[in-house]
């Protein structure tokens, strides 16, 4: 059966590290900060275009019949509408769907230039789910 990892977590959790090892197919938000030179620019305020980004490519990637795909992503909750809507059309195409939390990881630094502020917004309004239903 084909595999959706769905990887979710802080920043600097380690959700790209993991996703490569998960599969060779892997889309992230970074995806769209990460120039073809491989130099890398986060800006926050395009975070909804880093989001349209992934999705776009994670179900072309879907409907290409791939069988492990990974998603990485810092998206509040794994209910964020690009997440779900990724989920279900990878479990229509008979994806068996596998989500995974990473917690916040002390002392461990993320390439986001994440403030102090950011994290403590992270902490307050990340969602941990313990089971997740993508119906």
């Amino acid at each position: 059966m084909s595999t959706l990892f769905i990887i979710r977590g802080y920043p600097g959790s380690g959700k790209s590290w993991l996703a490569k090892r998960l599969s060779p197919v892997v889309f992230e938000e970074d995806d769209y900060w990460t120039y073809e030179d491989g130099t890398y620019h986060f800006d926050p305020a395009t975070r909804a275009q880093a989001f349209d980004l992934m999705e776009r490519n994670a179900k072309e990637a879907i409907e290409m019949g791939y069988s492990r795909i990974a998603l990485a992503t810092a998206a509040l909750s794994f209910t964020d509408g690009h997440i779900m809507r990724v989920a279900k059309h990878a479990q229509q195409s008979g994806y068996e769907i596998r989500p995974v939390f990473l917690p916040l990881v002390k002392g461990r630094t993320s390439i986001h230039c994440v403030t102090d502020e950011d994290y403590a917004m992270f902490r307050r309004e990340m969602q941990i789910e313990a089971e997740v239903d993508f119906r």
